[in-house]
């Protein structure tokens, strides 16, 4: 029977990473089935889920430090379990944010989801130079989902006075 668990690692990028991490689970026997991956700063992290037998995950969890002397990066190993059908309905929103960049915007858009009941499923964000100006740019990304009976349009209009409150432009899409 398969079994899944999560490997997160960080630690000085270079070339080759991901072969390396990827070699080592394939090498016994496990799949990867969901990742992501990033270089930030001069560093490179990675969250994947994988599956693969108790014996695989066994072995994965006891060799595990010599991939870390290999790599250099720090890992750790978490069992896990498939995501319940339950929480792969719903209805899923995309909500993009872009603002010149201060301090508190991640922060305050993850406090108004969450009190809203949505939970987060992925979140990405990044600064960039601003056309003409070159001011720091401040995008986000964030794929949530909406609880069963929540009124759509009175979450939107929320999200959208926040916006307003924090001088962040925020669009609200239904995933398609």
């Amino acid at each position: 029977m398969r079994r899944y668990a999560v490997l997160t690692a960080a630690g000085p990028d270079r070339t080759g990473l991901v072969a390396d991490l990827t070699e080592f689970l394939l090498k016994h026997g496990a799949n990867v089935e969901d990742s992501r991956m990033a270089v930030l700063g001069g560093d490179f992290a990675v969250i994947l889920l994988f599956t693969a037998t108790e014996e695989a995950i066994r072995a994965i969890e006891s060799e595990k430090e010599r991939l870390a002397e290999k790599t250099g990066l720090t890992i750790f190993l978490r069992r896990t379990q498939a995501r319940s059908q339950a929480a792969r309905e719903g209805l899923v929103w995309n909500i993009h944010a872009v603002s010149l960049d201060h301090p508190g915007i991640v922060h305050k858009l993850a406090q108004a989801v969450a009190e809203r009941g949505m939970n987060i499923l992925e979140l990405r964000s990044w600064i960039s130079p601003a056309p003409v100006s070159a001011a720091p740019l401040f995008s986000l990304v964030m794929k949530v989902t909406v609880p069963a009976g929540a009124k759509p349009a009175s979450l939107r209009e929320s999200l959208r006075r926040l916006g307003d409150q924090m001088g962040v432009d925020i669009e609200v899409h239904p995933e398609p």
